[in-house]
This record gives structure tokens, sequence and C-alpha cells, in this order.
């Protein structure tokens, strides 16, 4: 009997459980005068390792196009942690980063100055879900 009551109740969550929405939706169309355009998952083995080590998810690739296109890279981690622990160890140089609740995010692009890339970054992760 005790079995059987297991089973139910492990059938029961489950079946509560929601169901993952896709990273994609999380990301804003409209970022001030830039718009989203094409977006790729990105496999585990084309994330940085160290990444995958913090706990990474789920990551996406998007291009956002506007005055200059920016290059921008959503790391899903497990926890806000992971998300804090990777803006804390990442190199600058590797892309501008910001993080925002489980998302760890980096931005950049090679038609545009620093300046510009953070602005966008720093709307983009205020908008992002």
């Amino acid at each position: 009997m005790t079995q059987r009551s297991l089973l139910l109740a492990a059938v029961l969550c489950a079946s509560c459980a929601k169901p993952e929405r896709p990273l994609k939706d999380a990301l804003p169309v409209q970022v001030s005068a830039w718009t989203l355009g094409e977006t790729n998952p990105l496999p585990s083995e084309e994330t940085p390792a160290a990444l995958r080590t913090q706990g990474l998810q789920r990551a996406i690739a998007a291009n956002y196009t506007g005055p200059v296109k920016i290059a921008v890279r959503v790391y899903e981690m497990r926890s806000e942690p992971g998300a804090f622990e990777a803006m804390q160890k990442w190199r600058q140089s590797d892309g501008m980063a910001r993080y925002k609740g489980a998302y760890f995010v980096v931005a950049e692009s090679s038609e545009a100055e620093r300046a510009v890339v953070g602005g966008f970054l720093r709307e983009f992760v205020e908008e992002l879900e």
C-alpha cells in the first residue's frame, strides 16, 4: 500500500509541474532602438567551461539590429548565486556582462563603442523576464 501511495504522489507532482518555457521567450523583443533578430540555442560544448561548472542549465545566442548590430548570449544558471558567481569571474574583455536573477548575460559588438554596448546591456537586463 505504501508503494502505491508514493507512486501516486510522484505522478501527481510530475503532472502539476509547469512546462519549461523556451529561453527565447525571456528575451525582450525591443530594447530602445534595437530589435531582436535571429536566435539560436547554444549547445553545451559552445559555452565557456567555467559556466558549465557553475551550474549552467541552458543558453541562447541572439542578435539585435538597430543603429549597430549587437550580439547577446544569455546563460540561464541553476540559481541566482550561480549567475552572480559567473559575473564575478567574467573577464570583461570577453564581452560586457551583467546578471539578473539566474540569468548571466554577455553583449558585444564589433561596430559599437563600449559605452553604447553598456547602455544597451543595462536596458536589456532590465527588460529580461
